[in-house]
């Protein structure tokens, strides 16, 4: 089969959104993780280790946003479960 030179450009140009939309969200995932990792950090080196539920919890969080608000928080509580207590008000 014999592709005409727009099909061509239109099939490249479509490639080259697919790999820029695919490096945007692996970008955006690693801000993700990287965000969840300092919270969990944080509280690691704070309290000691930290309780399945909780990480599972700030694992599961999917928005920046709320990711740095909890590290944030995560630095400043006085204890896990004041911190619990954080998570439960994300999750409202």
């Amino acid at each position: 089969m014999v592709e005409s030179a727009a099909y061509e450009l239109i099939k490249n140009e479509g490639i080259q959104e697919g790999v820029q939309l695919g490096i945007q969200q692996g970008l955006h995932d690693g801000m993700l993780q990287e965000a969840r990792e300092a919270i969990l950090d944080n509280l690691e080196v704070r309290f000691g280790s930290v309780p399945g539920s909780i990480a599972a919890i700030v694992r599961g969080i999917s928005e920046l946003p709320v990711l740095k608000a909890l590290h944030r928080n995560s630095a400043a509580v006085q204890s896990l479960e004041e911190f619990k207590a954080t998570l439960a008000k994300v999750q409202d």
